[in-house]
């Protein structure tokens, strides 16, 4: 067998999001055996976790290594028409007649840290997948991890493991500083490391267990945890030392700064102070019961959409206390039809809408009463609210160059009051063997 050396990068694209790919080729030729080009591909679906404190975006990165087969010795267009045959998830057929076809070998997930225009690996490898039977999840994970409420906070990145089809546990806290993960935990089973590779097996990642949702709290040691059937469970971290339990709730939500968690339930919308007892420990602060709870950075307003046909969106002042200020303030029908919500900083509630023929953004300044309007061409924009913590993440993919066929990632600044480019990803390249 002789193996050809010396492979040429070609830079083909700078792409700061899902669409880059990495390249690595390796030639292996023998007499009656197939030409085989083994190809890695790379892709952080479209999401970052943005951290206001450090300056950070953090990223999931899949991975996966897979083999070109040929006939005979490939030309370099016939190397790069493969590998777009299966990166859109052509046929073989379309590759040319000397392109055989594709085997999977192996894919990973790598966590990383983008500061300053750089891209840092934390995390490499934590999770591997056989790309013939789990591609699908691989391809998804990515975003599925890092999206949430409140999952960034004083214990670290909280990522839900079931999404991304891992069996090792539910709930796993990623720490930045150490670099370790650990399991969330529970009452009676403290956190312990996440040592090794985890493995998918190919399982589904439909998941109706106790712990379907779980949110963290921006400045103290604790966690919540909410399961599909309205159980919700309050716990230090990482001892996980029980605090409070309450059944029959829909939605939930940490004080930034405070010792209060809010949630609502058949009962209203409810304010617990774990630290307190008796009644002063849980104050009803209203009847309507609500599906979703959304508070800005510093604490001063609550967003709440109402179960049932009717949301009946409202913003509700809040105290120093936490309490209510007044009144809440139900808005016009209009903002409920909107396709997700989130707090910009202490007063700007960002809502965006997307319909078939458009898509637009509102920023409703919650003092002062005035919103305005952004239009999106809905053809070549896409956003996504990946995360609702004190700092946000909103990401913008953008396909309206035509000199680059993919979209490019930006992300919402709120000290900017715009989108920026993710700038710092890997760069695509294809190393083409000669």
């Amino acid at each position: 067998m002789k193996k050809m050396t010396g492979p040429v990068f070609r830079k083909l694209k700078s792409v700061p999001a899902a669409a880059m790919l990495v390249f690595s080729v390796s030639l292996l030729l023998s007499c009656g055996r197939p030409a085989v080009v083994t190809v890695e591909s790379s892709s952080c679906g479209d999401a970052v976790l943005f951290d206001r404190n450090s300056g950070t975006l953090y990223t999931v990165v899949s991975r996966v290594q897979e083999e070109l087969l040929f006939r005979e010795k490939p030309s370099d267009g016939e190397i790069e028409k493969a590998a777009c045959v299966i990166e859109n998830g052509m046929s073989e057929k379309d590759g040319g007649g000397n392109f055989i076809g594709t085997k999977p070998l192996l894919g990973v997930l790598d966590l990383c840290r983008i500061r300053d225009g750089k891209c840092e690996t934390l995390l490499p490898g934590f999770a591997s997948y056989d790309p013939a039977i789990s591609r699908g999840i691989l391809d998804s994970a990515p975003k599925e991890l890092l999206k949430g409420d409140q999952n960034m906070g004083r214990i670290g990145i909280l990522l839900p493991l079931y999404k991304a089809g891992l069996g090792t546990c539910d709930w796993a806290v990623f720490d930045p500083a150490g670099r370790t993960l650990h399991s969330l935990g529970s009452p009676g089973a403290p956190a312990a490391e996440l040592s090794g590779t985890m493995r998918c097996g190919g399982e589904s990642v439909l998941y109706r267990g106790e712990r379907e949702y779980a949110i963290t709290h921006p400045s103290w040691p604790v966690a919540a945890t909410l399961s599909h059937e309205g159980k919700m469970v309050l716990f230090s971290w990482p001892d996980c030392r029980k605090l409070y339990e309450a059944q029959g709730v829909y939605s939930f939500c940490f004080h930034p700064s405070l010792k209060i968690l809010y949630y609502g339930s058949k009962e209203g919308l409810l304010a617990l102070n774990w630290e307190k007892s008796g009644k002063e420990r849980v104050r009803k602060l209203s009847r309507e019961p609500v599906r979703m709870i959304r508070i800005s950075s510093k604490g001063s307003y609550l967003f709440t959409l109402g179960i049932g046909g009717r949301p009946r969106p409202a913003v509700i002042a809040l105290t120093r206390a936490g309490l209510y200020a007044e009144e809440p303030l139900e808005l016009r029908k209009k903002y409920g039809e909107a396709s997700d919500w989130t707090w910009l900083d202490d007063k700007i509630l960002f809502i965006f809408f997307k319909y078939p023929g458009s898509a637009f953004y509102w920023e409703l300044n919650a003092r002062k009463g005035e919103f305005s309007e952004t239009v999106l061409d809905n053809a070549v924009h896409d956003v996504s609210v990946i995360a609702s913590n004190a700092s946000p993440t909103i990401v913008k993919t953008d396909s309206s160059s035509k000199n680059d066929p993919f979209p490019v990632l930006e992300w919402y600044d709120p000290a900017a009051a715009a989108f920026r480019p993710v700038r710092g990803m890997p760069e695509k390249k294809r190393a083409l063997a000669h």
